[in-house]
């Protein structure tokens, strides 16, 4: 039961921590895209 709840709790973090990597591959894609652009 305890092993359960831990993991279910443990979750929600491990989301975060790829939705917060996530974020930062897309920031980096549309900074790079726009310093692109700016050369263009």
């Amino acid at each position: 039961m305890n092993h359960t709840l831990s993991f279910l709790l443990s979750l929600p973090s491990e989301n975060r921590l790829r939705f917060g990597k996530i974020k930062k591959n897309i920031l980096l894609l549309l900074s790079t895209c726009t310093i692109f652009a700016a050369i263009i």
